[in-house]
């Protein structure tokens, strides 16, 4: 069996996206959400199920996981595996992109709902602390213990920071932990599938996944097509140095929209701001 990342983003589509793995997508949910003290949810509607023939055209397409609960809160969930400086931002950006998706013109504010942004990161982001999982709200009043609202939280999952040993890892720590070392020579899964049908489940998925062609042909192109593009990235890099380019940002940007990159992807790598990459055209 050729190794597959079990972080790269198109298993992680295919794990928690694809029809009948709810329950898989809801225990991880669950997890996470127990793991910052809120409440547990009892139910998940995957909103963009995975689709294999949509993906066969766009190799660097950015793949995310939309949900909804019983309650009708919207739940984004993306694995980022390099870091760059317009990551935060770009969080930020889909996090508001999937809170104004919920109203159509004219009706209330009233109707938003809640929406949590879950991020998987393979690289260490948050410096400040050691925490493996970090979470953040709209930020509470400087004198009164008042929030601003609920509707805003973002989580951070740094697989990087996972350094338990496996018998101590929490439910949390264990999705972590599969998602870092599942299928990887030298790691074994029986402690944290045992005793578990969904761990199980998880785990019977991802050998489906690398003992299907299509799919493993899929995670080769977009492996070979995220390659090409991060060499073409550091090319247009060193062009802005040799340059003197003030903002080697906007020669990166440049380059990338001659070379015919969406826009959306443009901004994921360099940080730029859609209308900056426009005004480039």
């Amino acid at each position: 069996m050729n190794y597959v990342k079990p972080y790269s983003d198109i298993f992680v589509k295919y794990l928690f996206g694809s029809q009948g793995n709810e329950d898989i997508l809801l225990h991880f949910i669950n997890a996470v959400l127990s793991d910052s003290e809120s409440k547990r949810i009892s139910d998940v509607a995957i909103l963009n199920p995975f689709n294999l023939q949509s993906f066969s055209k766009d190799k660097l397409s950015i793949l995310d996981v939309k949900a909804r609960d019983e309650t009708d809160r919207l739940y984004n969930i993306e694995i980022q595996s390099t870091s760059d400086e317009g990551f935060k931002h770009r969080i930020l950006y889909y996090w508001a992109k999937l809170y104004s998706y919920q109203l159509k013109p004219g009706e209330s504010y009233l109707l938003l709902r809640p929406t949590i942004s879950i991020n998987i990161v393979n690289f260490r982001l948050i410096e400040e602390c050691d925490d493996i999982h970090n979470w953040f709200y709209l930020a509470k009043n400087k004198d009164c213990e008042i929030i601003f609202s609920d509707h805003l939280f973002i989580h951070f999952l740094e697989l990087i920071k996972l350094s338990k040993s496996i018998e101590s890892l929490t439910i949390l720590e264990r999705w972590l932990y599969f998602f870092r070392y599942e299928g990887k020579e030298g790691y074994d899964m029986k402690l944290i599938i045992r005793d578990d049908e969904v761990f199980h489940k998880a785990h019977d998925v991802y050998e489906r996944f690398t003992k299907d062609e299509e799919l493993k042909d899929l995670y080769e192109s977009r492996e070979e097509a995220e390659r090409q593009h991060l060499t073409s990235l550091e090319i247009a890099e060193q062009k802005g140095i040799e340059k003197g380019e003030v903002n080697k940002q906007l020669e990166i940007a440049r380059a990338m929209l001659k070379d015919g990159t969406d826009i959306d992807l443009i901004s994921k790598y360099t940080g730029l701001s859609e209308d900056q990459i426009r005004k480039l055209t």
